[in-house]
């Protein structure tokens, strides 16, 4: 149900804290606006540089959103990364406490995008009492997908996000039919890509 536009706020502050991206460069410049990972690291603890204290790139996304309006903090996790590894050793590194998680959004079923949840929903029901966060998805979200890798229409299939419907941790989803991009023999019901290999 779409909010009414009586309902929108504008807020104070917006801030973005990247746990997991493509790219990890401490030793760039970065933009006036934009703070290196250093000080939350110095901030949980490290006291020099090293593969220890840093945080991991990893192929996909995760950042948590918050806003401050009237002086209260709310805070999304936007996406969760490729695996738990890479999301929950981000987030220790950075000093990050789940607890502050009041709701998650996963923009699309890839796996890159949204194979870390069910260790973010648990580390945030962990840090926060134990109440369940709810999780925002789009329904038919998560659909079989592969890439063909030969002329004879041979797929490599890419890791499920959630393999069984039924026993997804993603717990506000709704369900549909799987969406077809393209169809291809082998797999009818997947949504497949062309590789350029």
């Amino acid at each position: 149900m779409p909010m009414p536009r009586d309902d929108l706020r504008s807020v104070d502050a917006l801030e973005v804290l990247v746990l997991v991206d493509n790219v990890l460069d401490v030793l760039s410049t970065t933009p006036d606006s934009v703070t290196s990972e250093l000080p939350n690291i110095r901030k949980a603890g490290a006291k020099e540089l090293g593969g220890k204290c840093l945080c991991c790139g990893a192929w996909g996304l995760s950042l948590v959103i918050t806003t401050v309006a009237d002086g209260e903090r709310r805070s999304l996790l936007f996406d969760s990364g490729p695996e738990a590894y890479a999301l929950e050793r981000n987030a220790r590194r950075l000093g990050f406490d789940w607890g502050t998680i009041d709701c998650a959004v996963v923009s699309h079923g890839h796996f890159d995008h949204a194979a870390g949840m069910p260790k973010a929903l648990q580390l945030a029901s962990a840090a926060n009492g134990g109440r369940k966060v709810p999780v925002h998805v789009n329904p038919g979200m998560f659909p079989r997908r592969g890439v063909v890798i030969s002329e004879e229409g041979e797929v490599f299939p890419l890791g499920e996000v959630c393999p069984r419907r039924k026993s997804c941790p993603l717990p506000a989803a709704r369900w549909s039919a799987p969406t077809r991009r393209a169809r291809c023999s082998t797999a009818p019901s997947w949504s497949v890509a062309r590789s350029r290999a």
